[in-house]
């Protein structure tokens, strides 16, 4: 759930925009009541709300769910183009690297991706004010607009930001990233976190949308 910060509309504002609402339907040539019953199932007008605001930067949007870390993880691009199995883009502390702990599954489910690396790709830490599924998580990040997903590469190269930047420093915790890349057509994910005895380590695994994550976890979305 969401909440707009700022006054509540006024009546006479509220007659107006529905005035504005249905003359813009009638100019399609539709039926305003039909159209609109099928917008609110929908939760049409409430997408188009938040993504007005957020593009307009008129209002701040707060979530019931998470709290938002004011720093922007980003990276800087490189101009080269990487494959996941042939270039060390996460790597262990023995090889010049920052973790403890590199899954083998990052080359073998996906070391054949290839991506260029010519844009920055940023986002921002959500961490979850109380324990959260996977399905919580992505439904209150779509509820938010602030849903994202990160092609693995992308997701690498930010999971080196993320521990440069401080965000992985709580022992038993960590940061999701959710991926564009699938296994089996499954959805994926990438987990950077620092376990319990200290060490910091980078996973790939399914997401199952039921497993709970504790209070104080994270996960990466736009900003």
């Amino acid at each position: 759930m969401t909440r707009i910060v700022g006054s509540p509309i006024t009546r006479g504002q509220s007659t107006e925009m529905v005035n504005q609402i249905e003359n813009a339907m009638k100019k399609c040539g539709v039926d305003p009541q039909q159209i609109t019953k099928k917008m609110l199932n929908k939760k049409a007008f409430e997408k188009f709300i938040v993504d007005y605001l957020k593009e307009n930067n008129q209002a701040q949007i707060v979530s019931e769910k998470f709290d938002a870390n004011d720093k922007v993880i980003s990276t800087t691009p490189s101009g080269k183009t990487y494959t996941v199995k042939n270039d060390k883009l996460v790597a262990l502390k023995s090889e010049g690297g920052l973790f403890d702990y590199v899954d083998g599954d990052i080359n073998g489910w996906f070391g054949d991706v290839t991506f260029t690396d010519t844009e920055a790709v940023s986002g921002r830490v959500q961490r979850f004010k109380n324990a959260m599924t996977h399905r919580a998580i992505i439904d209150e990040g779509n509820s938010l607009g602030i849903y994202e997903e990160y092609d693995i590469v992308q997701a690498l190269l930010l999971a080196n930001e993320l521990v440069k930047a401080g965000e992985i420093e709580k022992p038993g915790f960590g940061v999701i990233i959710y991926l564009k890349n699938t296994r089996n057509s499954n959805r994926c994910r990438l987990d950077v976190g620092r376990y319990s005895d200290g060490e910091l380590g980078v996973s790939v695994d399914e997401v199952n949308v039921d497993f709970e994550w504790s209070a104080g976890g994270g996960t990466l979305f736009s900003n």
